[in-house]
Order: structure tokens, then sequence, then C-alpha cells
């Protein structure tokens, strides 16, 4: 052949090196070959801002190289498999696939550890449903968040404490393509990870009738091409891709025996559906891929049967119409209450990010909450001011193995989500909810007569206008300290980000989370002004306080302080600043 094949490849250092790869395997079975690399630009290398499955998943690095084929401009195209949509075009398909490099995924972070080890509430980045949904399945402490980039600039992320991320996931198979193997942490197994279906495998696209399909298949690796086959007819079957929580991993029992093994998960990974199923294969290939994708279908099939389709009916991308889509959201919780925030805002398509700005100890000694709790039977209230007391109390309760159900007490909440964690922790029903979240609020709705007994096990550093109202009543008032909270640490640089013009809005949740972000933010040596300019939204009249006191020029305060009120109201502001 005189006339040189041009091969189109995206430009970042993974896809040239497959390209490059390729071009090797070609000149391996033919030396005098002419090739010619072709750089084109794609629709997901442009848009790194948001998950891929938000932004329409597979095709987002086809599209372009498609083109490419269609118009002539090249004669092949080099991606990996995963990235291509089950729905091959018309006039173009698969001409040939190289030999499956290890599938399995793998942890990446600073702290060297396994993912067992990852500290509670560890910030995880990947922006994959099928991961994100495993991770949760396995740790759901966890808060996996979206990263985007080439596969090495998520492991530059992984490995800076300033970016915001303690680990990433990605596949191995890009990680030692590209030599950077010595970042790995762990490989993780496939009982918690398992693959994408087609992960690690390269593939050549061309015009089903090219006048070179002859030459591309003298370098297909035909068993990769049967156990790729199995998975991707999985996966068409379920209607899958990047936008589903869906696993599967074809591999051979033996010289003529192909097991597939698949899994469907619910997005927040609480469900999980595992099938194995195997097919014996014959002598003839063409016949061994249609035995190899009845397997796929089989598999998919068993799944729907078992509730598969219930679970991913559940995946509701809300990003297309929410006004939240694409906004750029600091959370300042502390790490391990970020998850169910992280959720909502997600759910949404805006991207969270972490600041964590408090974080949550036991009392340097627990003696005197031990002491009250050890004699909960003579208070007649036990009043919960926060989630961080109810969670203090759960801790020491069952060191000294208190149980709650067995204790005559009324207990009052400051607020709904607070009520609904205690209850839901100790199976035991909160008295009094007050219409006004306070501490003021609280003492009103209780109407304390004199001799009334309160236990108030609380923060170290809260307010006292709770106690002095009940004993201003006559009411008898214990305080305890039931934790501490000191300036949390990690997560993003914010004085970068707001520099940057990066963040559209925050988050406080209690007067401590806006303090203290102001104390990151002076050790940051960050502009103040460009902070408190920022939409701020807040939890409970004790918060929209403590912000309306620093100045903040926009405070957003739902009425009922929870974080789906939070969230909704966010929406509802950006629909009217849009």
């Amino acid at each position: 052949m005189t006339s040189a094949i041009r091969v189109g490849t995206r430009r970042s250092r993974l896809a040239l090196w497959q390209t490059e790869h390729v071009i090797e395997q070609l000149h391996l079975h033919d030396p005098h070959l002419l090739i010619e690399k072709v750089v084109i630009n794609t629709q997901g290398d442009a848009t790194l801002h948001s998950p891929l499955y938000q932004i329409g998943g597979k095709g987002l690095f086809t599209a372009e190289l498609d083109d490419a084929i269609l118009n002539k401009r090249v004669d092949l195209a080099v991606h990996s498999l995963k990235d291509l949509p089950t729905e091959e075009h018309e006039n173009i398909g698969i001409l040939a696939v190289l030999e499956r490099h290890d599938p399995h995924d793998v942890l990446i972070t600073r702290h060297k550890c396994t993912l067992d080890d990852l500290p509670i509430g560890a910030v995880v980045g990947t922006s994959s449903r099928r991961r994100v949904a495993q991770l949760l399945h396995y740790r759901p402490d966890l808060n996996v968040i979206s990263i985007r980039g080439n596969v090495d600039t998520r492991i530059r992320k992984a490995l800076d404490p300033s970016s915001g991320y303690d680990a990433i996931v990605v596949a191995l198979a890009g990680v030692e393509r590209l030599g950077l193997q010595s970042t790995i942490a762990q490989i993780l197994p496939f009982e918690i990870m398992l693959p994408a279906p087609a992960q690690g495998v390269i593939a050549i696209q061309g015009l089903k009738h090219s006048s070179i399909k002859n030459l591309v298949q003298s370098i297909n690796h035909l068993k990769t091409e049967l156990a790729i086959a199995a998975e991707r007819a999985f996966l068409s079957v379920l209607g899958g891709g990047c936008s589903l929580p869906v696993a599967a991993y074809a591999h051979w029992l033996s010289a003529n025996e192909l097991v597939l093994q698949a899994r469907i998960l619910s997005p927040d990974g609480k469900k999980r559906i595992d099938l194995k199923e195997s097919c014996t294969l014959s002598e003839d290939h063409s016949e061994n891929i249609t035995l190899a994708s009845e397997l796929g279908r089989s598999v998919a099939v068993v799944a729907k049967d078992q509730g598969a389709a219930k679970l991913l009916n559940a995946v509701v991308v809300r990003h297309s119409t929410s006004p939240l889509n694409g906004k750029k959201i600091v959370i300042t919780r502390a790490k391990h209450q970020s998850r169910e925030l992280i959720d909502l805002l997600q759910q949404r398509g805006a991207l969270p990010l972490l600041y964590p700005c408090i974080d949550v100890m036991p009392p340097s000694d627990t003696s005197d909450l031990d002491q009250a709790l050890s004699r909960l039977q003579q208070y007649d209230w036990l009043l919960i001011t926060s989630r961080n007391t109810v969670l203090a109390l759960q801790r020491r309760l069952q060191v000294l193995g208190v149980d709650l159900k067995k204790v005559e007490i009324q207990v009052g909440a400051v607020g709904p989500a607070t009520a609904e964690l205690f209850s839901q922790i100790f199976k035991f029903d909160v008295t009094l909810i007050p219409e006004t979240h306070t501490g003021i609020g609280m003492c009103e709705a209780l109407q304390p007569k004199a001799g009334q007994r309160f236990l108030l096990p609380q923060s170290a550093i809260a307010r006292d206008a709770l106690a002095d109202c009940l004993r201003q009543h006559g009411g008898y008032v214990e305080v305890v300290i039931a934790y501490q909270i000191s300036v949390g640490e990690g997560g993003i640089s914010l004085s970068a980000y707001l520099e940057d013009d990066a963040v559209d809005a925050i988050i406080f949740t209690s007067p401590s989370t806006i303090k203290n972000c102001l104390k990151r933010l002076e050790r940051e040596k960050g502009n103040r002004d460009l902070l408190e300019k920022l939409p701020c939204a807040v939890m409970g009249p004790t918060t929209a306080q403590c912000a309306y006191s620093y100045y903040f020029s926009t405070i957003l305060e739902p009425q009922e302080s929870s974080l789906n009120a939070l969230v909704e109201l966010l929406e509802a502001y950006f629909s009217y600043t849009v």
C-alpha cells in the first residue's frame, strides 16, 4: 500500500499512547506500512466541568472521530472500547480489538492506604456512576464526588492535599499504560469494584467496508472479541452506559467455557444485584460471537427479572431542568456529615466543593456526660439541639450499656432533621419540635414549670440562651459537654476558588461553620470580601443571625430547617438569577 493510513486519535496522553500501540501492532504485521496520526478534539475533552453521566456519557469522546471517518479525513480511529456506544453507526464498525489489559479499577490516594483504611468521610473522586454506586455500597460513609480530566490530571489531584480529594478510583489499564503504577495504593478486587463492560480494551474503528479492513483484522484478538461481545450485549439490553451503575466482566473458565459476571446497583449503592452465567463455545468463531452475545442477553434478562429495571429507573438525572446544573456549591459541614448534602446537590447537576470548616470530636473528659446519662430517669426532659449531639449520645450510651427505650423521659429536638436522626438511631419518639428552630423557640414551646428537670448535652461552645431561659422559668438545667468543635481541615483551597470566581454559592449549617470558615480563609490569606459577596444558604435562624452579623450580602434561609429545604431554596434562588 502506497498512501498513508490516517489514524484518528484524541489528544490526551493516554489516547496518544493507545494510538501508538495500535500503530506498533500494525507495523509488526507489516513493517512497510505508512501510518499518519491525526489528532482530533472531542466534546468530552472540552467539557470538563460536569460528570460524564450528566453531559451525555458514552459518545462524548467518539462523535468527532466518527465524523472524521465518514468524511474520510481519517481511515481509522482508536478508542478505549468502554467509551463506544453499544449502538453502532450503520457505516462504522469495530474492525478489531487488541488483547485486553487487566480490567481492574485501582485506588490512588496520597494517604497510601487501602479503601478500608481511608478516613471516615473521605472525599473520593470519580465521574462514573458505576464506581460511585459500588464505592457507596462498600463504604457508605464516603463522600464520592465528581472529578474530571485526563488520567494523569486526576492522579495529580488525588496526590495534591489542596485539591479537595483524598483519593480517586480509575482504571488500572490507563494508569499502567502511562507508567504511573507507582501511584497505586490498592488494586480493588472484583467483589468491591467490578469493571465496566469492555474496560481495558483498545478498539479500532473504521468504515465497515473499508479496503483496509482485512489488514486491521490481522491484529484482532479473538478471545477478547468474544468476551466483550458478551459484556456489550448485556449492556445493550439494559440500555446502559456511563450514565447507569452497571458492571460486567467476561472471562474464561477453560479453553471453551466463557463466564459472565454482572452487577447492577441502585445509584446510592444500597441495593445490589450480582449475577453469573456461563456458556460453552465451539470451534467456529462466528458461531461463538453469537453464543457470547446470547450469554450477555440472557444474563440481562435474568437481571431484569430480579429487579434491575426498577433499580435503573431510579437513576433520575435532573440536571437538564434544574437551575443548579453546573453550579459550584461549597459545603462547609464536617466531612462525615456531608454525604446527604452532596447527594442532593449532585442529583440536580450541581458540583459540590468540600471545604470542611468544623471537626467534631468527643470531649477530652466524658465523666460529666457519662454520669448524667447514667441517671437519665431522674430528668423530665432530654433536650437535643443538634445532630452532633445525637451522634455523641449514641457513642456514649453504647459504651455505658444504657437502652434509651427503657427510660421514661420526654425528648425535645430543635428541628425536624435532628428529630428524624434521633428517632432513626434510638427508635424513640421525639415529643417536641418547636415551630421556631432555636433555643429560645424550644424554651417557649416547652412552657417550662418550676421544678422540672432538664438535661442539656451540647457543644463546648454552645450558646447559653436555652439554659438561661429554662432557669428563668424555675427549671433545673444540667448542661453537659457532649462534643467539642475545632476548625476543620482539608478540602478545596477556597481562597484560590474565590480568586478564580469559581464558586456560585456556599452552604452554612451552623454558626460554627461560618465562624470557622472565616478563620480558615484568614489562614489562607483569602479575600473575605469575595466570600461575603457569595449567596449563602443557611440552616436555621441562629445560623442566619450569625451570617447577618458577618455582613453576608445574600442570605437564603428556608422556612424548614432541613437539607432538602435548603437545596430547594438554592434552586429557587438560581431560577430567578440566571
